[in-house]
Parts: structure tokens; C-alpha cells; sequence
């Protein structure tokens, strides 16, 4: 009973517990929906906006992409207006030149001119005193001849005074006549020598005043080209508003003309008269009106044609301002490329100035090394050489020491020197050797660091080389692409 007692209070106190732990698994259930609600929410919002972003991220390269396109296509046009505005530059560049020249060449060709007109005017004026000269000397031989040729007979004398007056005309006239002559000519002398001073200044004045003539001549050539162009265009159009006004004035006149004609005739004309004279009228009338529909269709059409010459001219001025503005920003912009292309310039040159004293520099360590080379070999070849001879000398050879006769000593004495000459000689023999070892070891340091050396002044070189040639395949294509 005791027992029965014990085990049945068991199943009443397992209930509770069972029934806790059901409810306490509801609990974890719905939480677990809930979160997994709450989850499949949020990876529904962030599926949303992943959606979106890549959305936004498609229209994003679209419009890269076409704004990429868009900088590709100014940028060749900008390319093109460059290249074009670079060509008329060069164009412009090169008729300036042209001008310059052929002014160069007329003002060449007027300094020779006047050169040649100066010389040609010394000449004259030599050829000139040479003949006054002449003249004169002729005019003091005649008028010393009779004192000359006092030894004469008076016939002779008569004679020649008779043909003296007869070619002069009289005595007075001969008396006044060199006098006038001699002053005349003074004058003319002076006047020619005085003018031809101011020839060449006039001739230059001339020649400038000639060229300017010229080009005012021009200037006013295409003032008057313009002018007409505008008066031509002025009156075109005062032409058409004047056909216009006429055209209307004199449909108007027919119109009153039909009218009284009508209103006159009326009473004395029959009525076939009247009707035809009444078809005229509305036939007058619709030509009129065709003729009214013509001219404000005109009008309209000229102010349409004015506005688009107001358009067409803002226009001009617009795309003329910004030319300019292109032109001077090209000219900045050459302006700068000319300097950079200068100081690249003046960079390439230093480069291959560096370039040339690191070349020479290298092949002055490369002939040291070279020289110190050479030298060590000598100096190695002379210790072999003196190691060789001291050892040969001092030494005995193997072949030597078996073809010797073995000569033993009779006594004990003997004995002994023999023994401490060969003991002698072993250590000598050592001591070369040792030495010879010692010597060779150092000389292969010697000549594993001189390798060294001289590999690393090859590397050098070759790094040095390639370098330059870099920098000169950098200078070269930085030519080709100015």
C-alpha cells in the first residue's frame, strides 16, 4: 500500500511539467514564425531595393555612356575647329609673309632704283662739269688767243677778230653775250648741284607717297564695294514696297475709275452694257483683291526675310565673338605648347649633355679598369716568374733528386750533414710551397674581385646605355608628335 501510496503522485506531477514544456514549444513556434515573417520581409525590401539600385545603376551607365559619347563627339569637333582655326592661322600666316616679301621686294627694287638713278645722276652731273669744263676752258683760249699770238702779222689778227665778231654777231653782242653765257651757266651749275641733293629724298618720298596712294586707293575701292552692295540691297527692297504701294494705289484708281464710269454710264447704256460692265467690275475687283492678298503675302514675306537677316546677322556676330574667343584661347594654348615644346627642348639637350659626360665618364672607369687589370696580370706573371726562378734556383727538381747517385757517407759526421741538409732543403720546400699555395689563393680573390668589379662596371654600362636609349626614343617621339 505504502508503495502504491509512493508511485501514484508520479503521472499528476508529470502533467504540469509536460504541459509547460508544450506551451513554452507554442512559444518557440511563433516566435520562429514571427521571425521568419519578419525575415521574409526584410529580404522582400531588400530585394526591392537591390532591384532599384540596379535600376538606377543601368541608367547610370546609360548616361555615361551617353555622355561619353556626347564628350567624344566635342571632342572632335573641338579637334576639327582647332585643325581648321590652325590652318587658316597658317594660311594667314603665309599671305602675311607673301606681303611682307613683295613689300620687302618693291622697297628693294625702289632702293636700287634709286641707286641706279643716283649713280646715273653723278654721271650726269661728272659729264656736266667735264663739258662746263670744256666750255670754259675753250671760252679763256679764245679770249687769250690774240695776246698768245702777239707775233702774228695784223692781217692775221684782223682776220680772225673779223670771224670772231661775224660768228658772234657784233662786238657789243660778243662782249655781252659770254658774260650772260658764263652767269647762266654758274647758275645752272648751282641749281643742278643743289637739286640733286634733294632727288633722293624726294624719289623715297615719292615712292612712299605712291604706296600709300595706292593703298588708300584700295581702301576706298572696297568702301565703295560695300557701299554699293548696301545701296543695291536698299533699293531692292524700296523697290519691292514701292510695286507693292503702286500695284495697291492702282487697283484702288481702277476701282473709283470703274465705279464713276459705271455711275455715269448707267442711264445711257443698255443692260447687256451693264451686265458686262459689271462682270469687268467683279472681275477688276477679284484681281484686286488677288493682287491686295499678293502684296501683304509680299510684305509678310519681306518681314519674314527681315527677321531672319535681324536673326541671321545676331547670329554672325555670335559665332564672330565666339571665333574670337576660340582664336585667342588657340593662340594661348599654341602660345603654351611652343614653350613646353622649348623646355622639353632644352630638357632633351641636358639629357644628352648628361648622357655624353656619363658615357665619357664610364669609358674613362672602363680603360681604368682596364689598365689595372692588365697591370695585376703583369704583376702576377712577374711573381710567377720570380717564384719559378727562385724555386728552380734554390730547389732541386724530382727528375734531379732521382738521377742523383745515392752517395752514402763513410763516417758519422758525415752522416749528420747529409741529414741536416736534407732536412734543410724539406723545409724549404714547405715554405715555398706554402707559400706558393697562399700566393695563388690570394691571386684568385685578386682576380674573382677584379671580375666583380668589372662585371659591375658592364651592368653599369648597360643599364647607363639602355637608359639613354629610352630617353632618346622619348626625346625622338616626342619630336614626331610635335
Amino acid at each position: 500500500m505504502e508503495s502504491k501510496e509512493n508511485c501514484s503522485p508520479a503521472p499528476a506531477d508529470a502533467a504540469p511539467v509536460e504541459d509547460d514544456a508544450n506551451f513554452h514549444l507554442e512559444n518557440l513556434r511563433e516566435e520562429k514564425r514571427k521571425m521568419q515573417n519578419e525575415f521574409n520581409a526584410q529580404r522582400a525590401k531588400m530585394k526591392e531595393l537591390y532591384l532599384q539600385k540596379e535600376m538606377e545603376l543601368t541608367k547610370c551607365h546609360a548616361e555615361r555612356k551617353n555622355l561619353q559619347r556626347e564628350l567624344d563627339e566635342m571632342k572632335s569637333q573641338f579637334l576639327v575647329a582647332d585643325l581648321k582655326s590652325e590652318s587658316e592661322l597658317q594660311l594667314k600666316e603665309i599671305k602675311a609673309q607673301e606681303e611682307i616679301s613683295s613689300l620687302q621686294q618693291l622697297v628693294q627694287d625702289t632702293i636700287e632704283e634709286s641707286t641706279i638713278l643716283k649713280a646715273e645722276l653723278e654721271r650726269m652731273k661728272e659729264e656736266n662739269s667735264r663739258l662746263w669744263q670744256e666750255n670754259r676752258e675753250m671760252r679763256d683760249s679764245t679770249q687769250h688767243q690774240p695776246i698768245e699770238s702777239t707775233g702774228l702779222a695784223p692781217q692775221q689778227m684782223l682776220s680772225t677778230m673779223k670771224k670772231t665778231l661775224r660768228k658772234l654777231g657784233g662786238e657789243s653782242a660778243g662782249n655781252v653775250l659770254p658774260n650772260n653765257l658764263g652767269q647762266q651757266e654758274s647758275m645752272d651749275e648751282n641749281n643742278k648741284t643743289k637739286g640733286g641733293k634733294k632727288d633722293y629724298a624726294q624719289e623715297d618720298a615719292e615712292v612712299l607717297r605712291s604706296i600709300v596712294v595706292q593703298l588708300q586707293e584700295e581702301m576706298e575701292a572696297l568702301k565703295e564695294k560695300l557701299r554699293e552692295t548696301d545701296d543695291k540691297l536698299r533699293n531692292q527692297e524700296s523697290i519691292v514696297v514701292n510695286n507693292a504701294n503702286s500695284t495697291e494705289n492702282q487697283a484702288s484708281k481702277d476701282d473709283a475709275s470703274i465705279n464713276k464710269s459705271t455711275s455715269i454710264d448707267i442711264n445711257t447704256i443698255s443692260c447687256d452694257a451693264c451686265q458686262q460692265f459689271e462682270k469687268q467690275l467683279q472681275e477688276l475687283q477679284a484681281k484686286s483683291a488677288e493682287d491686295k492678298a499678293t502684296i501683304n503675302s509680299m510684305q509678310k514675306a519681306i518681314a519674314v526675310s527681315r527677321e531672319d537677316l535681324q536673326k541671321e546677322a545676331a547670329l554672325r556676330k555670335d559665332l564672330e565673338d565666339q571665333w574670337q574667343e576660340r582664336r585667342e584661347a588657340h593662340k594661348t594654348e599654341v602660345q603654351k605648347l611652343r614653350e613646353q615644346v622649348k623646355s622639353n627642348e632644352e630638357q632633351l639637350l641636358e639629357l644628352q649633355q648628361k648622357f655624353l659626360d656619363t658615357k665619357e665618364e664610364v669609358m674613362r672607369q672602363l680603360q681604368r679598369v682596364t689598365d689595372e687589370r692588365e697591370r695585376v696580370n703583369k704583376h702576377l706573371e712577374t711573381l710567377q716568374a720570380d717564384n719559378d726562378f727562385l724555386s728552380g734556383r734554390y730547389l732541386a727538381t724530382s727528375e734531379e733528386i732521382e738521377s742523383q747517385d745515392i752517395n752514402l757517407p763513410n763516417t758519422v759526421e758525415e752522416l749528420q750533414e747529409l741529414i741536416l741538409q736534407q732536412q734543410n732543403d724539406l723545409i724549404q720546400a714547405r715554405v715555398s710551397s706554402e707559400f706558393e699555395r697562399k700566393k695563388c689563393v690570394t691571386s684568385l680573390d685578386e682576380i674573382q674581385i677584379l671580375r666583380d668589379q668589372l662585371e659591375k662596371s658592364n651592368n653599369e654600362r648597360l643599364a647607363y646605355k639602355k637608359k639613354c636609349r629610352l630617353t632618346t626614343n622619348r626625346g625622338s617621339k616626342f619630336k614626331i608628335y610635335m
